[in-house]
């Protein structure tokens, strides 16, 4: 569905060269999109959000910090201590963090991310759980499409 090549000679013109990962990776997610329903213009923006998401890897990633960088998250979305921040810190290609979001999500897609957190960091999981936020509005409380739809294009995601 997506020209591929069209696709990369403008992110190069617009952005820069990629390297093999970001190919890959984003050779991954227009492969999933191909067989969606979203418009060109979400894809735009939840590839943008990725982008920024992933620190411009297209890859799943985790938060990056050091051992005692994530005590910032005690007390915050059902995380106790310093091993539970460490454990439940955000991952994926949108971030999901802490236990309550990993308790979310594993309900939701039915995988066990409490006992291996690491499982959000799949790509094809990390999709799910994107898409998921996007459509339903988990991340955010409101759905992509409460901005971007047929003639409504917010990209900026103001509320009105």
């Amino acid at each position: 569905m997506y020209n591929r090549e069209y696709f990369f000679h403008n992110y190069k013109n617009y952005f820069g060269r990629l390297n093999q990962s970001q190919v890959d990776g984003l050779e991954f997610l227009l492969s999933k999109f191909d067989n969606e329903n979203f418009s060109a213009e979400q894809v735009a923006y939840m590839l943008a959000t990725v982008k920024w998401e992933t620190a411009h890897t297209f890859q799943p990633i985790e938060e990056r910090g050091g051992y005692n960088y994530f005590k910032y998250l005690i007390g915050k979305l059902g995380i106790r201590n310093l091993i539970e921040a460490n454990k439940f810190k955000g991952r994926g290609y949108i971030m999901i963090t802490g236990r309550t979001n990993f308790e979310k999500f594993s309900l939701i897609m039915g995988i066990d991310f409490i006992t291996n957190p690491e499982l959000v960091r799949e790509p094809e999981n990390a999709y799910k759980i994107m898409i998921y936020g996007f459509v339903n509005g988990t991340f955010t409380g409101k759905k992509i499409t409460d901005y971007i739809d047929g003639d409504k294009l917010d990209y900026l995601m103001q509320d009105e």
